[in-house]
């Protein structure tokens, strides 16, 4: 779910910051 990308922030924001990666 989370990207290597968003590793921090995902943590931070779960689902939240996962989703917005992975629409963008």
């Amino acid at each position: 779910k989370y990207s290597l990308d968003d590793a921090e922030p995902s943590v931070t924001n779960g689902s939240i910051n996962s989703a917005a990666s992975d629409a963008t």
